[in-house]
């Protein structure tokens, strides 16, 4: 299980058997969602303007995309990712 946290831009991956933290990533800021798909973790990071893939064996950070405005949610379907931005004001 993975959960992100908004408040220390990080996202953490929960044992769901022992209910206890493995690990602790930190991503862009301000985590909103996260995805799964094609063999990674995706997280939208909403104030960073960016998706962080992470692959799960390793527990890294591989590949920071910029979205150009601020994604809001995340969510993998038909073998691609679909990001969710917020209107700009």
């Amino acid at each position: 299980m993975w959960v992100a946290s908004q408040g220390d831009d990080r996202v953490t991956r929960i044992d769901s058997t022992t209910r206890t933290v493995t690990e602790t990533i930190r991503v862009g800021r301000r985590p909103v969602g996260i995805a799964f798909g094609r063999g990674a973790v995706w997280v939208a990071n909403a104030e960073a303007g960016t998706v962080s893939r992470i692959d799960p064996s390793s527990g890294n950070v591989v590949d920071t995309i910029e979205v150009g405005s601020r994604p809001a949610a995340i969510a993998f379907g038909d073998d691609a990712v679909w990001v969710v931005l917020q209107p700009q004001t």
